[in-house]
């Protein structure tokens, strides 16, 4: 082009020394005064994480040259930056420069680490007596790192699939896989319950012997029951402390206290002091037993005897007496039943 240069907007030539161009008034760089080309340059562009993961904050730091505008992935950004990125996938980041010369661009290509995952955190049971180990255990994939955290503490267990801990109490154990970037992480939550035995503390009358018809109340005091049964009424209870019962005979009963690792059982006797009973029919029968008529004549009896109506007296005075004397022994005879029975 010997001394002249092309403006770049309108592609007129222009004598090497112009400050703006004669036919669109574009204004020329200093350097192309000296002839030197004016092309924009990316000096450094860098990712400044060796490692990461799918998850993590990854940086990157640009620097350019006679550049008029950057844009980084399309998006417009400063000509010497710094951006944060989150990466989400194995992509490619690139960065591009450009002036009214030309433009410029470079590439980074992102290939994260898998996340890190935990693929399975569980027990054999979940509920275990107090003082009882309880064995953890996990499967794992991509972890870096591995920690278990409950209220007493916490353990590295990296390269590790399982590991037993006494328990006391009930807890609540974390366990948390992490990636070399350790602000990318996976964590699952396993409880463990502690459950004390079963207890029964009491179970007792208020009557150990009673007459029958009386009522007597069963009570009790329980620990660490879930569910409460009086037997043999089968009687759930849980929520009761006590029990009215109207025993007919004497019996036994049986309270069942239960809980997921352990059951309890008291008996309690209950004595029944049973009433006599009477044989209606039998009484009926003997108050209807007929007597024979008795005719005698008294028509030798003077006539004062007759108006004292003697001969009525004679006839039905026996009667009488046999009457008297059947009721007389039924309620002696019950009078006996009843002092053998407080006699026992």
């Amino acid at each position: 082009m010997g001394n002249f240069k092309v403006c770049p907007k309108c592609k007129t030539e222009n004598p090497m020394v112009a400050s703006f161009c004669r036919h669109c008034r574009y204004v020329f760089p200093e350097e192309t005064k000296n002839g030197q080309v004016v092309t924009p340059k990316i000096v450094s562009f860098i990712l400044i994480e060796d490692v990461y993961t799918i998850g993590s904050i990854i940086h990157f730091d640009w620097v350019t040259e006679n550049a008029t505008s950057a844009q980084l992935n399309g998006q417009e950004v400063d000509l010497i930056g710094h951006f944060d990125f989150k990466v989400d996938k194995a992509e490619s980041i690139t960065l591009t420069v450009e002036n009214d010369y030309d433009k410029a661009a470079k590439t980074i290509r992102l290939v994260p680490r898998p996340q890190p995952s935990i693929r399975n955190f569980s027990a054999a049971q979940s509920n275990i007596r107090s003082g009882q180990d309880i064995k953890l255990k996990w499967e794992a994939k991509n972890c870096h790192r591995i920690s278990l955290v409950w209220s007493e503490g916490s353990i590295d267990v990296t390269n590790k699939t399982y590991c037993k801990v006494p328990l006391l109490q009930s807890e609540t154990f974390t366990i948390t896989g992490y990636a070399e970037d350790e602000n990318v992480f996976v964590e699952q939550n396993f409880r463990v319950n502690v459950i004390a035995p079963v207890r029964i503390n009491k179970f007792v009358t208020d009557k150990s012997v009673v007459v029958e018809g009386d009522k007597v109340i069963l009570s009790w005091d329980v620990e660490n029951a879930s569910s409460i049964t009086l037997m043999p009424l089968m009687k759930d209870v849980t929520k009761m402390s006590y029990y009215e019962i109207n025993p007919s005979r004497t019996s036994e009963y049986v309270l069942v206290a239960r809980n997921n690792l352990s059951q309890e059982e008291v008996p309690l006797s209950v004595g029944v002091r049973q009433l006599p009973k009477l044989d209606l029919k039998f009484a009926d029968a003997l108050t209807n037993i007929k007597m024979p008529s008795c005719n005698v004549n008294l028509s030798f009896l003077s006539e004062s005897l007759t108006k004292a109506r003697v001969d009525e007296w004679m006839t039905m005075r026996p009667i009488d007496d046999i009457r008297f004397s059947i009721l007389k022994n039924m309620f002696f005879n019950k009078l006996k039943g009843v002092v053998k029975i407080f006699k026992r």
